[in-house]
């Protein structure tokens, strides 16, 4: 950033007299701040990465009062980046304004197959914030297991389910599954074996030398009722609205 849009930034944040979902203002004129790992995580989480904004009091309007040690804080503020997992490197910029210098601190925005970036000293559960609004919100336990599963490449769907063995599939479900598959690709339909590639190449079912075991998508979709519980139990509801009447709502859905 060079010191003109950053004079910009300043006059945008006093005007507006808020934070942004990519901007964060800290006061900076004592010292500097010593937890910064929120917000320095939440900016890393995101494509767009964010901008610390050091010099800056909220509580007197968003007035430009400056920085304690321009030179102290940057150094300060990449120790604090050093204890981020991955590494951030902040890029600085400082620039005289109102009653003092204002520093600004770019957070790069991290790729999506190193995140998410968190706190070393708490850990991946407890050090993943994300950005919502003006603030720095602790990242669920999904959202982490979100990246998780995209990292290392997971396919829930099709996940075996050793619970679950060919005695817990409806033949009649599957015959149709298949049946309807071939209506609509004829000449797939003409391969050897076609049953047996098409249900394993959905995911539908995994066989596994002599035994046969469901995927959790293959039981889902062609479980016989009733038996038993090797996925967990989700309920469906459905509310009407409008003139649509509820039963043509559950048809289109099904």
């Amino acid at each position: 950033m060079i010191e003109v849009e950053l004079l910009e930034l300043i006059e945008k944040v006093k005007a507006m007299k808020t934070e942004f979902q990519t901007i964060e203002c800290k006061t900076a004129k004592e010292g500097c701040p010593k937890r910064l790992y929120d917000t320095l995580s939440a900016f890393s989480n995101q494509d767009s990465g964010g901008i610390i904004l050091f010099g800056i009091d909220e509580n007197k309007g968003y007035e430009a009062i400056g920085v304690y040690d321009a030179q102290d804080l940057q150094k300060k503020v990449t120790e604090q980046c050093k204890q981020m997992c991955p590494i951030i490197r902040p890029v600085f910029t400082a620039v005289q304004a109102g009653g003092g210098i204002i520093v600004s601190a770019e957070i790069p925005g991290i790729d999506v197959s190193e995140r998410p970036c968190y706190y070393g000293g708490v850990g991946r559960l407890k050090g993943s914030y994300v950005r919502s609004g003006d603030s720095d919100e602790p990242m669920s336990d999904y959202e982490i297991y979100s990246y998780e599963a995209f990292r290392k490449k997971y396919q829930d769907d099709i996940r075996i389910n050793e619970k679950a063995d060919l005695l817990s599939i409806d033949r009649k479900k599957l015959d149709g599954y298949v049946d309807r598959i071939k209506e609509n690709n004829p000449k797939l339909a003409q391969l050897p074996d076609f049953a047996f590639h098409l249900v394993h190449a959905h995911g539908v079912l995994s066989f596994q030398l002599m035994w046969g075991a469901s995927a959790a998508g293959g039981f889902c979709l062609l479980a016989s009722h009733g038996f038993g519980n090797p996925v967990p139990l989700l309920p469906v509801v459905f509310y009407p609205f409008g003139p649509s009447p509820l039963g043509r709502c559950c048809s289109l859905l099904t």
